[in-house]
């Protein structure tokens, strides 16, 4: 039910590094919530937008790849991309 509440939020304040470790978790052990991983993913973009891709390139180049691994993930399991089986 927490995790419900605070995909919906926009500011964690201080919370952000904490809720994002354990959403990390939470996604990995149920990858099938997609509302926590698009907020999480919205953590991420939030995250790449303040990096340098110059400056900052190896922390840039892995939550990239993090977040692309994430989107896919939300894609595989996004609701309207499962078929209905009772029809078949």
């Amino acid at each position: 039910m927490a995790n419900e509440i605070l995909a919906g939020m926009n500011d964690y304040g201080q919370s952000r590094d904490k809720l994002e470790t354990h959403w990390e978790t939470w996604v990995h052990s149920l990858p099938f919530d997609t509302r926590v991983a698009a907020a999480l993913d919205r953590l991420y973009r939030a995250r790449l937008l303040k990096l340098d891709p110059e400056k900052d390139k190896t922390a840039y180049c892995n939550l990239a790849r993090r977040e692309a691994l994430l989107q896919s993930l939300i894609r595989r399991y996004r609701k309207d991309g499962f078929i209905n089986t009772d029809k078949l």
